[in-house]
């Protein structure tokens, strides 16, 4: 696919690249490449690709542009699918993930497209995976300026920055729960 959105070289070597057309590891000498299966529920979710992640565990996090979040068992080759339900206050707010960051914490933040800010919350006690929301609130300066997340970093001091389209960048203090805005 000649429309490559993100590349991530695993702390195992392989170089992975997200493309409009699938997800591609390369191991240094061939091409896997792993795509949408409608006869397949452990194929990923979605074939166009945002972004990619691994966090501190070895966990390969993809982003999809209409299949939500996916994480990769490197061990059975499946991919797990965290996707939006409306129904389900706790289920990801949207299925086009745009950014995905693990702070110093070992936190996953989720960026999506009008969906705002996801934090996954891993409760090991009860094996249970939800989210928690942070959108934009007209009413509310201390909120996400915009919804739209295209960047998320984590400052020396376990601030989070959030680059937004249209509503400029925002700093979140992620202790006090308050997002600063610099339009």
């Amino acid at each position: 696919q000649a429309n490559v959105q993100c590349i991530l070289q695993d702390t195992k070597g392989f170089l992975w690249f997200g493309t409009e057309d699938g997800l591609n590891k390369y191991d240094g000498y061939k091409f896997t490449i792993y795509r949408h299966n409608e006869r397949d529920s452990n194929s990923i979710s979605d074939n166009f690709i945002w972004t990619l992640c691994e966090d501190n565990e070895g966990n390969l996090w993809i982003g999809t542009s209409n299949g939500g979040l996916n994480k990769f068992d490197r061990e059975k080759e499946i991919f797990i699918h965290y996707t939006h339900n409306q129904d389900d206050t706790l289920a990801v707010s949207q299925d086009d993930i745009r950014s995905i960051f693990e702070d110093s914490a070992g936190n996953l933040w989720i960026g999506t497209n009008n969906g705002g800010l996801n934090k996954l919350i891993r409760d090991a006690g009860k094996q249970k995976e939800y989210f928690i929301h942070y959108k934009n609130d007209p009413d509310n300066d201390n909120s996400l300026s915009n919804n739209s997340i295209r960047a998320i970093v984590e400052d020396n001091e376990g601030n989070l920055w959030i680059g937004t389209n249209g509503g400029g960048l925002n700093k979140f203090d992620v202790a006090a729960g308050m997002f600063t805005r610099f339009l």
